[in-house]
């Protein structure tokens, strides 16, 4: 969006609501002349008139800057999207923490079982060499 654009979108608006720009002037406080160069873009008006303009033609700073009215049900059903999508992403990680912790359980467990039976395989082994010494 550029100052163009902006321009064209306060105009449009003020014509559609029958608002001359002597109107628009008196409205948002400042002089005609200084009205007329907002609408010419010879004037800075974003920081210092745009709300004032906005809330003179029923619509938001938004709006004026992006050539439609945002809809307000979007945002909100946006934010909720956000939300479910986050309470969502949480109770996926817990899962997944528990997965975690319980394989980690089950990886010592095979772990001590491994040891168990190396030691028991190595006690197999010195049984097997005491036999071959005593025959």
């Amino acid at each position: 969006m550029d100052n163009e654009d902006l321009k064209r979108n306060i105009e449009k608006l003020r014509e559609e609501k029958n608002i001359t720009q002597d109107q628009m002037a008196d409205r948002i406080g400042v002089v005609r002349n200084t009205y007329r160069n907002i609408e010419k873009g010879k004037t800075r008006l974003i920081s210092e008139h745009l709300p004032r303009i906005a809330r003179t033609l029923e619509t938001t700073p938004e709006a004026l800057l992006i050539g439609y009215q945002p809809d307000r049900d979007a945002q909100r059903h946006g934010r909720e999207l956000k939300e479910e999508f986050e309470r969502r992403a949480a109770f996926e990680r817990e899962e997944y923490e528990k997965e975690l912790a319980e394989r980690d359980k089950t990886i010592e467990i095979l772990r001590d079982r491994l040891r168990r039976t190396e030691e028991l395989l190595a006690a197999k082994e010195d049984i097997i060499s005491l036999l071959r010494k005593n025959h």
